[in-house]
């Protein structure tokens, strides 16, 4: 994924997926129920804080 370095901050994001992938990626081996627990955690945490709604539906 290519740095965007200042420009994240003007239209405020923050990139995290690389670093999720990183981490997921040592437990695919051999998960337990602990992982998959971190794993729910992760994929349910907003990582902007915002939803767009569009005509009453979130769209991101």
């Amino acid at each position: 994924m290519k740095d965007m370095g200042d420009t994240s901050y003007v239209i405020d994001i923050k990139i995290q997926r690389d670093n999720v992938r990183r981490i997921l990626g040592r437990y695919q081996s051999n998960p337990d129920m602990k992982h998959w627990k971190a794993v729910k955690k992760l994929m349910r945490k907003s990582t902007s804080g915002y939803i767009f709604m569009l005509a009453g539906g979130a769209i991101s």
